[in-house]
């Protein structure tokens, strides 16, 4: 039987993450997904609410009508959140 080792290792995070807008109530980011192979998608949070999941190659993410706080969740600390 051949198997395959388990990847336990989450992906890197992105990098290059950079907003190119400056409007009060407007995001549009850009940055460099990373090399890893298990790497899948980008989990955008505003606000500490879940607002979309960017695959892997499309790079960009722009959100309009903004009034608060926004981050991009890195892959490690997803995994982290899936783990506990």
């Amino acid at each position: 039987m051949n198997r395959k080792a388990l990847d336990n290792t989450p992906p890197e995070s992105v990098t290059d993450l950079t907003n190119i807008s400056y409007a009060q109530n407007y995001i549009n980011w850009t940055w460099t997904d990373p090399a890893d192979t298990d790497f899948a998608s980008v989990s955008v949070w505003i606000d500490n609410e879940f607002k979309s999941r960017v695959p892997k190659g499309i790079q960009v993410y722009e959100a309009t009508g903004l009034f608060w706080i926004a981050r991009i969740i890195s892959p490690q600390e997803l995994w982290t959140k899936l783990e506990h």
